[in-house]
């Protein structure tokens, strides 16, 4: 993740970049392997949750296409 973080936003940029997005990497990483024992506990047959995750999916690209470009690295 730092790696992508860094060529994406540069290295004077990364910093502030980093203290945003590696918290909420974290958080959703964590919080799918939450559903998946929730899923299991529950017995919910595993394509409930291939669904759910291609929603999930969906959503975040529909979020990483709204980001502007020119935006990127710059403050505001």
């Amino acid at each position: 993740v730092p790696s992508m973080i860094a060529s994406w936003f540069g290295r004077w940029d990364f910093p502030a970049a980093n203290r945003l997005l590696f918290p909420l990497v974290n958080i959703v990483a964590t919080a799918g392997m939450t559903l998946v024992g929730v899923f299991l506990s529950h017995n919910i047959p595993f394509s409930t949750l291939y669904i759910v995750s291609a929603v999930v999916t969906a959503i975040g690209v529909i979020i990483m296409f709204t980001v502007k470009e020119e935006m990127i690295g710059k403050a505001g």
